[in-house]
């Protein structure tokens, strides 16, 4: 939020195979280049950068980030 994106839920997956849950979550903007401009200014900041390197200090915590962008449809309550 401090970059102005918008957090929306948070969920891990329920792995049927008993693999390690995947973190999937929303972030929102209102528009797909102030979304990016906002997500470039957090990867760099400083205070993120940080928990991030605290966080990794035992080893990497995440294998990939995939990001996919969604248009809401008239009849969604979210918008």
């Amino acid at each position: 939020e401090k970059q102005g994106l918008k957090n929306y839920p948070y969920w891990l997956t329920v792995e049927k195979d008993g693999a390690q849950p995947k973190l999937v979550y929303l972030l929102g903007h209102d528009s797909k280049e102030a979304f990016n401009a906002a997500f470039d200014r957090f990867r760099v900041d400083p205070d993120w950068v940080k928990a991030r390197d605290e966080s990794e200090a035992p080893g990497k915590i995440v294998e990939k980030v995939d990001g996919v962008f969604y248009k809401a449809l008239p009849f969604s309550p979210m918008k």
